[in-house]
């Protein structure tokens, strides 16, 4: 099933992003501050390796993108998911799957960004999900729980002569009334297309019929749905304290904490790379060991990288000097490393992630305490990563299934969700196990109970499998 990444969104969202270019083009105004764009663009840059401080002189340790991977990866690891109970649920299934085989980099680009949206759509008999990452949406509209519930997402397809950008906005309008005077939602999406010439920057251009560009001559200009509780989109939020501006329900970034500690660690970076580069064995020569070359005038050289004239034939000079350097690395890999521990404080993982051990920690005697202790914080940063993608992956599947219901795209019926994260970050699995048995033994576990963890079984299974032994005791082995 394909999954389409809104990727070509992004040069035209960031001339999007003006008030003044959002309110006339699109009659909305975006709900969020410039200081949140700004934040946003610059994580942005971050994350592929742009920094805005990046020169011939500061190299980039690409510690942004190493990060959010490396949270992606641990909030992902081993993740099991599943849609259950009917033959609705089986249909949604189906559809679900094709997102959790790619939630890795997905969710790699939220805890870069801030957050992403998934927007499922129908196409022919199943539904698709498009994923828009903090800079290609357009946040409009929040309730009071700081959800987005209203949103502009952006395509465009480019020809010879121009752009057509097409706008799709989703909100919510004022209810209607029934006949007994009840409220009823109503949810609306509308699509427009504009074109513009391709030299032409910063504006939409006029509006043209969608049927100009013939992947989107299906697309309906304009759908009313009733009786939704919750916007047809889940936007999928990093779970932190938006330090960029306390007043906006967006996320932040994984390292939103730590974008001036990584410009520094890039820096300590570079002058590590200059002191090798700088620091190269050389062997200064006298300029009457070289060859004059006839048409410049200049010594001929013959390794560059090695030699370097020493004089202008001076009298009473040696021949050539050797000139070895010390290297300084050890006092500026002892700072880069300082630096990399504060960005791990920064961004809530364990000291060691990206820094060396600390010298406590360097000899072979780590206890399972320790360990443990250096594992607590990032377990605590990624168990509310893992939190806040169930939360957006159970408004997906809702989202789905409303989809399902207007398409009529498989019976209706109810549906449970079912997670199961890894939990390794800081438990170590044979450890438990062994504390388990230690349990059995001691009579304070059931052996059935064992099993059932271990093997993931229910009660009923593993009950049967054991039998009906009776708890065990020291003398009784397991």
């Amino acid at each position: 099933m394909a999954i389409r990444m809104l990727e070509k969104a992004k040069g035209v969202l960031s001339k999007l992003l003006g008030r003044e270019t959002l309110a006339d083009a699109l009659g909305l105004d975006a709900a969020v501050s410039d200081e949140m764009r700004a934040a946003i663009e610059k994580w942005s840059k971050m994350y592929v390796n742009k920094s805005p401080w990046l020169s011939e002189e500061i190299q980039s340790l690409n510690l942004a993108s190493s990060i959010a991977s490396e949270i992606a990866r641990l909030t992902t690891l081993e993740l099991e998911s599943s849609v259950t109970g009917s033959e609705r649920a089986e249909y949604l299934e189906k559809q679900y799957q094709a997102v959790l085989r790619g939630i890795r980099p997905v969710t790699e680009y939220a805890a870069a960004k801030g957050g992403l949206i998934f927007k499922p759509y129908v196409s022919g008999g199943d539904i698709l999900v498009d994923y828009a990452q903090a800079d290609m949406f357009i946040p409009i509209a929040f309730d009071g729980n700081g959800r987005i519930t209203g949103c502009a997402f952006l395509d465009y397809e480019t020809t010879e002569t121009g752009r057509y950008t097409r706008v799709e906005t989703h909100k919510f309008l004022d209810p209607a009334r029934d006949s007994g005077g009840g409220a009823i939602s109503r949810y609306q999406i509308t699509n427009k297309a504009y074109y513009t010439d391709r030299n032409i920057t910063g504006k939409l251009g006029y509006v043209v019929p969608l049927t100009e560009v013939p992947r989107w001559a299906d697309i309906v200009p304009e759908s009313i749905l009733h009786g939704l509780e919750r916007p047809l989109f889940a936007y999928f939020r990093m779970p932190f304290a938006n330090s960029i501006d306390p007043g906006s329900p967006l996320g932040v970034s994984i390292y939103a904490r730590a974008t001036d500690l990584i410009k520094e660690a890039d820096k300590q970076y570079s002058r590590l790379l200059w002191e090798f580069e700088s620091g190269q064995r050389a062997l200064y020569v006298d300029v009457t060991a070289f060859r004059t070359d006839r048409t410049t005038k200049e010594q001929i050289i013959p390794f560059k990288r090695l030699m370097r004239v020493l004089s202008h034939g001076a009298v009473n000079t040696p021949f050539f000097e050797e000139w070895t350097p010390t290297l300084r690395e050890e006092n500026i890999l002892r700072g880069l490393d300082s630096l990399l521990c504060r960005i791990e404080d920064a961004c809530g993982v364990a000291r060691g992630s990206f820094s060396q051990a600390p010298e406590h920690m360097s000899s072979g005697a780590r206890t399972a305490t320790e360990l443990k202790i250096m594992r607590q914080r990032t377990y605590a940063t990624i168990l509310d990563v893992q939190t806040a993608l169930q939360d957006a992956l159970e408004q997906l599947v809702w989202a789905m299934d409303q989809w399902a219901t207007r398409g009529e795209l498989a019976p209706e019926g109810e549906y449970e969700m079912l997670f199961e994260f890894d939990d390794s970050v800081v438990v170590n699995r044979q450890e438990e196990f062994m504390e388990r048995i230690q349990l059995v033994t001691a009579g304070v576990m059931q052996p059935w109970e064992l099993r059932a963890w271990y093997l993931g079984e229910d009660e009923a299974t593993a009950k049967s499998a054991v039998g009906s032994r009776p708890m065990l005791f020291p003398d009784e082995g397991i």
